[in-house]
C-alpha cells in the first residue's frame, strides 16, 4: 500500500515543473505516489508530466478544467491512495530526505501533522541546498499549534510542505470558491482538525519566489480579500480561542496599514467591517496593540509618513 501521496496542483508550470518532479523522484523514501493535478494548463505542462509518467509509474496525472488551486487540491485528495498527504507547489523543490524524516516523525509521535521549515530562492538564483542540519523536534497540542499560527511564527499560513494524516481530510475539503489568499482562509481550519503536531527544525521545502510577482502591487480586489481573510481568522480566534486573539493583532495591523498608506479606505469594500473586527481583537490585547489600532483608525499613520517625506 502507498504510504504517502504528494499532491501537486499545476497550472502553466512548464518552466519549472521538471525541477519539482526531479526533487520528488529523488526522494530517499520510495513508498509514495506523486499526484499531479493539471489545472487546465495551456502550455506544455501536461506533456512534461506524461513524459515523466512513462519513466516512473508512481506519477499520477489528474486533468481538470482551470478551476483554481483549491479545486485542484480537492481533486488530488480524492485521487490520493496514501495514508499521509503532503501538498507542494509546482515550482518548488522538496529536499531529498524530507519524506523520510517527516514519516519517521509522524509515526514516532502518533501525530496528525508534521511541520518543517522552508527556505526561499528566486528564479535568478542557482539552487543552493541547505547544509546538514541538527535534527530536533517539538511535539505540540492543538492549542500550541494555533498559538504559533496566530502569531505566524514557526507555523505559517500555507498548507504546502506539511505532512498530514489523510484522515484529517475525511470530512474537510478546501473551498473551491477561494482563489485569492486561499491558504490564509483555510490553514487555521486545517490545523484545528489536528490534535497532535510535530514541529521539525529541518528544511523541508525550497520555495521559489517569483521575482515578477514581487514587483507587482496588490490590486484592490486582493487587498479586499486579504481583509476578509484576516477578519474571518480573527473571528475564529475570538470564538474558539479568545485567549489567542491578541496574537493575531500584528497580522491585522499589517493588513490595515496596506489599506491606509495607499489611501484605499473608501475603495476596499470590506474595510469598515475589518476595522470593527480589528477593534474587538485589540480589546483582548495589550496597550501597544491598542495604540497601533488607534494609529490606524484615526489615520495618524498617513500623517507620520507624510512628515518623513
Amino acid at each position: 500500500m502507498v504510504e504517502v501521496s504528494i499532491i501537486v496542483p499545476a497550472y502553466n508550470a512548464e518552466k519549472f515543473i521538471q525541477q519539482t518532479i526531479d526533487s520528488l523522484l529523488n526522494q530517499s523514501f520510495k513508498n509514495c505516489e506523486f499526484v499531479f493535478v493539471n489545472d487546465g494548463s495551456e502550455d506544455n505542462t501536461l506533456k512534461i508530466l506524461e513524459e515523466n509518467k512513462n519513466k516512473d509509474a508512481r506519477i499520477v496525472i489528474v486533468n481538470t478544467d482551470n478551476l483554481g488551486i483549491s479545486h485542484a487540491r480537492n481533486a488530488g485528495i480524492e485521487e490520493a491512495k496514501g495514508k499521509y498527504i503532503l501538498f507542494l507547489d509546482a515550482d518548488d523543490i522538496l529536499i531529498s530526505d524530507a519524506l523520510e524524516v517527516m514519516i519517521s516523525a509522524i509515526k514516532e509521535n502518533k501525530a496528525d501533522v508534521v511541520i518543517g521549515k522552508y527556505i526561499t530562492f528566486s528564479n535568478a538564483n542557482s539552487l543552493v541546498f541547505p547544509k546538514d542540519e541538527v535534527l530536533n523536534s517539538v511535539v505540540l497540542d492543538k492549542f500550541e499549534m494555533q498559538k504559533l499560527l496566530s502569531e505566524c511564527k514557526k507555523i505559517e499560513n500555507h498548507v504546502w510542505g506539511k505532512l498530514f494524516k489523510k484522515t484529517i481530510f475525511n470530512n474537510f475539503r478546501f473551498n473551491d470558491n477561494y482563489r485569492i489568499w486561499e491558504d490564509v482562509k483555510e490553514m487555521y481550519k486545517v490545523i484545528d482538525l489536528c490534535s497532535i503536531g510535530v514541529l521539525l527544525n529541518k528544511t523541508i521545502v525550497m520555495y521559489r519566489v517569483n521575482e515578477l510577482s514581487l514587483s507587482k502591487q496588490l490590486s484592490i480586489e486582493k487587498i479586499n480579500e486579504f481583509c476578509i481573510a484576516q477578519a474571518n481568522k480573527a473571528d475564529f480566534y475570538l470564538t474558539a480561542y479568545p485567549e489567542l486573539a491578541r496574537y493575531h493583532c500584528e497580522s491585522m495591523f499589517q493588513c490595515a496599514a496596506e489599506v491606509v498608506t495607499r489611501r484605499l479606505e473608501k475603495k476596499v469594500d470590506y474595510y469598515k467591517h475589518f476595522l470593527k473586527t480589528y477593534k474587538k481583537v485589540t480589546t483582548r490585547s495589550g496597550f501597544k496593540n491598542k495604540i497601533k489600532y488607534f494609529i490606524i483608525k484615526y489615520k495618524f499613520l498617513n500623517r507620520l509618513l507624510l512628515k518623513t517625506k
